[in-house]
């Protein structure tokens, strides 16, 4: 006996002929459910409104007959259903045009208990197999599902990066369809404890880019070359130059830090066009303002690009960084903290 009941429907116009099949179909699989219909229209109805799986059908039948039925169910995008051509001598040729159609079997009349249960056998075999392969597909789609997301953020930071070959660049074109004007955003963090900082990386993301949300598709992601750095591909809707999504970000971010005991840096790259998908340099100057906070301790948001009230934060080339770097150190041992504030314009009144 078979674990999985399964909907059967007997088509024929003759009464005895239906009944009896039916009844056959009955004793040898008390399991199923089994429904009549006397002719093509009325199976039609059924097949389309109930959960059959296996359908015997004569050929010859007013209304609609059994290629008809067998055409509209296919067409009706059922193809699943496992249809049996129950025929006579006389309309083989019939029954040899409907697999053509899509007829999975036929059986020639009068019915013989023991085809009948060779051909449900070999039925349910086949519909076990296609069960088992759709819930196999269906592992495979979740597991790709799942991956996706470590997927695209792979390729993002190759992209960034400028390591993206051709065809992945057009898999990222077509995923996200961004057009217009975008960004990159660099983000840091301290912890007084280094291992702390991993605990929050997760929480960091989602909270960009559920700030960012309102003006702008995001991806957040950690960079593959600089695991100390989150990345965010940032691209503006309507165009939109993002100075209230980034003082939003900033505030929130200035949050997050305090309620979780975290110093959080963050630094703007410039601004690039994704028709033209052109992106590594924005990340370039992204990283390179973020690893200046050691000079500028007390601005926690770098920008390239500033509103006319702001003072652009100056970028340093190595050398500058370097001399910079040996004056600090010189001055605390020296402890010369004048010299020292007056080289980083700061007042001991602020």
């Amino acid at each position: 006996m078979n674990s999985i009941p399964l909907g059967v429907l007997v088509v024929d116009d003759e009464t005895r002929q239906r009944r009896g099949l039916a009844a056959m179909v009955r004793d040898l699989r008390p399991e199923y459910e089994v429904w009549e219909a006397k002719n093509g229209k009325d199976a039609l109805t059924i097949s389309l409104s109930k959960p059959i799986q296996i359908v015997f059908t004569d050929i010859q039948m007013p209304i609609m007959n059994g290629l008809e039925y067998l055409q509209q169910l296919r067409t009706s995008g059922q193809h699943e259903t496992k249809v049996i051509l129950v025929t006579v001598y006389q309309e083989f040729s019939y029954a040899q045009q409907a697999v053509r159609y899509g007829a999975n079997d036929y059986l020639v009349k009068p019915v013989q208990s023991q085809k009948l249960i060779e051909v449900i056998q070999h039925m349910e075999k086949v519909i076990v197999q296609e069960q088992e392969a759709l819930s196999e597909n269906r592992t495979a789609l979740n597991q790709i599902e799942q991956s996706m997301p470590a997927f695209l953020e792979h390729l993002f930071s190759k992209w960034v990066t400028d390591k993206l070959q051709a065809h992945e660049k057009s898999l990222l074109k077509s995923h996200f369809g961004w057009q217009g004007l975008g960004e990159v955003l660099a983000l840091g963090a301290s912890a007084s404890r280094p291992e702390d900082i991993h605990e929050w990386d997760s929480l960091l993301r989602n909270t960009v880019a559920e700030i960012l949300r309102p003006w702008a598709s995001s991806v957040v992601f950690p960079l593959e070359s600089h695991k100390e750095h989150v990345v965010a591909v940032v691209n503006w809707k309507d165009r939109v130059e993002g100075k209230e999504a980034k003082s939003a970000l900033q505030v929130g971010l200035e949050k997050m830090g305090q309620q979780q005991s975290i110093s959080i840096w963050s630094a703007w790259g410039q601004p690039f066009d994704f028709d033209e998908m052109q992106i590594s340099q924005s990340l370039e100057k992204a990283v390179r303002l973020i690893s200046m906070r050691f000079y500028t301790p007390h601005i926690r948001c770098l920008d390239l690009v500033v509103s006319d009230d702001e003072q652009p934060v100056q970028e340093m080339s190595a050398h500058e960084q370097m001399t910079n770097l040996k004056f600090i150190e010189s001055a605390i041992s020296n402890e010369e903290t004048d010299q020292l504030l007056d080289r980083c314009n700061i007042s001991l009144d602020e």
